[in-house]
């Protein structure tokens, strides 16, 4: 895509949604006082019932593996992951939402989706519209989801699919 009048109006949409995110963190469970890169942690653990190693942790929310680790402990003194050693290779560490981390999670989306919808009660988006911005979520999706440049950079985490739901 090449228009930058739709770039633009994309941009705004993803800034947007980051700032609904940040602000449904604050509103939804403000004792947690959760960063983003804490939530993007608790979505990547979210979208994964049996967890995920530390490493897959690390590459799908684009930080190093030093910093990964710090959210990740954070997130444990705060009750909402567990870290346990893999059932399968005790060389691999695994976090996985605990209860009240699956809850807070689920407040949190909650909290943004109803964000969302208020912010649209009154727009109309007929089928076709629909039907681009599916595209559109869909190709923004897999852009969060695939965080290393060919040469190995790694894009910055304000691009990474922040608060991303599925």
């Amino acid at each position: 895509m090449d228009d930058p009048e739709i770039l633009d109006s994309i941009e705004r949409i993803v800034v947007a949604g980051v700032a609904m995110t940040n602000a449904s963190l604050g509103r939804s469970r403000p004792n947690l006082e959760l960063t983003l890169q804490q939530w993007r942690v608790m979505v990547v653990l979210g979208d994964s019932a049996d967890g995920r190693p530390v490493g897959e942790i690390s590459r799908l929310i684009a930080v190093t593996r030093p910093a990964t680790g710090r959210q990740l402990r954070r997130l444990e003194q705060r009750g909402l992951i567990t870290l346990e050693t893999d059932a399968h290779d005790r060389r691999v560490t695994r976090a996985r939402l605990t209860g009240a981390g699956i809850s807070a999670r689920a407040s949190i989306l909650a909290d943004r989706r109803a964000s969302i919808e208020s912010a649209l009660h009154d727009q109309v988006v007929d089928d076709n519209v629909a039907a681009q911005l599916d595209r559109v979520a869909s190709a923004l999706e897999s852009a969060g989801r695939s965080p290393c440049r060919p040469r190995g950079e790694l894009i910055p985490t304000s691009l990474v699919g922040i608060g991303q739901s599925r």
